[in-house]
């Protein structure tokens, strides 16, 4: 079973950027709006302190990551959303073609 941990944006280290690449050539579904470069890019200029990058990892290979942020829902409902900005047109998740079912449960559960 895959284990899901958050990563701060600011803290993503080369060996994790090397990681998310390998996991971007490997997805069932690409997403250049969810890719390294864009993503870190993104976090530079755009004013959201609480973007994170939810990865999950079996056998110390990704196989499910997406940028979320923290939200509140009415400001009383703590949640966790995808991360979407005005210049961020698809929202699916970077997940391994090789077990996207495992990979999604395991994002699933790494949100709850």
């Amino acid at each position: 079973m895959p284990a899901t941990r958050d990563i701060s944006l600011r803290d993503v280290s080369p060996e994790d950027t090397e990681n998310w690449l390998d996991l971007v050539g490997r997805a069932a579904e690409p997403n250049p709006f969810f890719e390294p470069a864009f993503v870190l890019a993104m976090a530079q200029h755009l004013p959201h302190a609480s973007a994170s990058l939810l990865v999950s990892e079996e056998a110390g290979t990704w196989v499910a990551c997406m940028p979320v942020l923290r939200w509140r829902l009415g400001r009383v409902v703590p949640l966790l959303r995808t991360w979407r900005h005005p210049y961020c047109f698809l929202g699916t998740p970077l997940l391994d073609a090789a077990s996207v079912d495992a990979a999604a449960g395991a994002l699933l559960d790494g949100m709850a």
